[in-house]
């Protein structure tokens, strides 16, 4: 794009371990975003904003009954990306990620409202 402006798309797929009670367990065991990226180039450095579908894979236990179910919702979120060679670049990413509220027959329901703060490292081929 013109004036410094980068745009792209970008996935990811994580494992995690991220657990809550209340009235029974849940645990979100698999996280996976498709987003659409913003950014400014300023040289080495590339600010940005990003947004899109988000889904994750919880394991729920309730009045002693298990579900694996799989939740879709949306993500939200903003980031630094920075050049460290020609091939390799590093960032930090702050997201919100909401898992809408999927209803179970015995009356629990399970969902995910998650902040997450990450960390990575690209290679460009």
């Amino acid at each position: 794009m013109s004036n410094n402006y980068v745009l792209g798309v970008e996935g990811d797929f994580s494992i995690a371990n991220i657990k809550a009670s209340n009235l029974g367990s849940s645990e979100v065991r698999y996280l996976n975003t498709v987003r659409g990226r913003l950014g400014y180039a300023m040289g080495r450095t590339l600010p940005y904003i990003t947004a899109g579908y988000a889904g994750g894979t919880t394991h729920d236990d309730y009045l002693g009954s298990t579900a694996d179910t799989y939740h879709n919702g949306w993500t939200a979120g903003a980031g630094v990306e920075m050049a460290l060679t020609d091939t390799w670049s590093a960032k930090i990413e702050g997201l919100y990620v909401r898992l809408d509220s999927q209803g179970y027959p015995n009356g629990g329901s399970s969902g995910a409202d998650l902040g997450l703060a990450r960390i990575g490292l690209n290679y460009r081929f």
